[in-house]
């Protein structure tokens, strides 16, 4: 919300969890390297204050070469020069520590704040930002058991943006796109991360995302991804994401 000209991104491997910034979306010049180090010293500091006193072995990623003596550890964690990319790296055995600091109804409220937060700075005439993000939070609300399991209609979006539902389908094709083909990429995004969750079943996990049965969320899910979402669960979790098929 604060640094709109940077983009992100979370990227699994077999070993880690990468946060991966991308600052190709605005032209930063000098100043890119700076940003980068302080983002991912923010993304740092954060990772340890939801670990506590528990010892985190982190690896920065620097898409930049080595300095010359420049150190290769920085607050303990090692530091990767001339990488393909800028980001930090957690070790997936965090999925596994529980969180000290895990209260639901403190998460609840602070992500109702950061949507409020981001509505703010999202531009009024940018339908499709503007749709994409009321989806977002639509689903997740569903996928949290908040909202009822049903998909979220055109009617609802449009009268969430203020506008009627014949400007909001005209808007969207203006952009080159629809409100279904907005609501499926959403969908599909969250039904990945939800399979990566451990607690959720294929079946519960289609409900919570307003498939009618997991027949219909399969169907779906292997449309788009080219695999099953029992395929593709079974390759997250051995680090590696399925190819796609074709």
């Amino acid at each position: 919300i604060r640094a709109p000209y940077l983009g992100f991104a979370l990227v699994p491997t077999a070993r880690e969890l990468r946060l991966v910034v991308d600052t190709g979306r605005y032209p930063l010049g000098l100043l890119a390297a700076a940003v980068v180090d302080v983002v991912l010293e923010v993304a740092r500091a954060y990772v340890t204050a939801v670990c506590g006193t528990r010892s985190v072995r982190l690896t920065y990623y620097l898409a930049r070469p080595r300095p010359a003596r420049a150190p290769r550890h920085r607050r303990g964690a090692r530091l990767v020069w001339g990488a393909p990319f800028d980001g930090l790296g957690v070790p997936c055995a965090l999925r596994d520590f529980p969180c000290p600091m895990r209260d639901a109804a403190t998460s609840r409220a602070a992500l109702a704040r950061c949507r409020e937060a981001l509505e703010q700075v999202l531009h009024p005439g940018d339908f499709v930002a503007r749709t994409r993000h009321w989806l977002v939070a639509r689903l997740e609300r569903g996928a949290g058991g908040v909202h009822p399991r049903r998909l979220p209609a055109l009617a609802e979006a449009a009268a969430a943006l203020a506008v009627s539902p014949r400007t909001l389908v005209r808007r969207l094709a203006e952009r080159g796109t629809g409100f279904r083909a907005l609501r499926a990429a959403e969908q599909h995004a969250l039904a990945r991360r939800l399979l990566g969750d451990a607690r959720y079943t294929v079946g519960e996990i289609g409900l919570r995302l307003g498939y009618g049965d997991a027949a219909n969320f399969a169907r779906a899910f292997k449309r788009t991804a080219g695999v099953a979402p029992g395929h593709f669960r079974r390759g997250a979790r051995g680090g590696r994401r399925p190819p796609r098929a074709g």
